[in-house]
């Protein structure tokens, strides 16, 4: 009976209950990574600049609502997208889908740079 009020309590806490962080890692790359969050979109949108090139990701899923406006800025910024580990639910169908380009691979090079990630995504709807 642990383990099931366990899961029980798991489940039902709100999504923004593990929050994600962004980080800038040079002038053309941003870091996402963990849950998609009220202010999320907000937190993007001031940190791409006409340097931006690419958006990592690295997310379970989140907010749907708040993804999709994130996935707007990535079109708009005309930003790649590459997934390092997993990019689940609202993070697929927003963040990866708007991307420019999408990468999985595990080597790819973008401005003479070269990234080696892999990378899982899961879509559903």
């Amino acid at each position: 009976m642990k383990v099931s009020l366990g899961c029980l309590l798991f489940l039902t806490l709100p999504n923004f209950a593990f929050g994600g962080s962004f980080q800038k890692m040079d002038a053309s790359t941003i870091y996402f990574e963990g849950m998609i969050n009220p202010g999320d979109a907000k937190q993007l949108k001031s940190l791409i600049n006409e340097k931006t090139k690419l958006l990592i990701v690295q997310s379970p899923g989140g907010l749907s609502w708040e993804a999709q406006e994130m996935g707007q800025y990535i079109r708009e910024a005309n930003l790649d997208v590459v997934v390092q580990g997993g990019c689940f639910s609202a993070c697929a169908n927003s963040l990866f889908l708007s991307g420019k380009n999408k990468y999985l691979s595990e080597s790819f090079r973008i401005d003479r740079k070269m990234y080696d990630f892999g990378g899982v995504v899961c879509l559903h709807g």
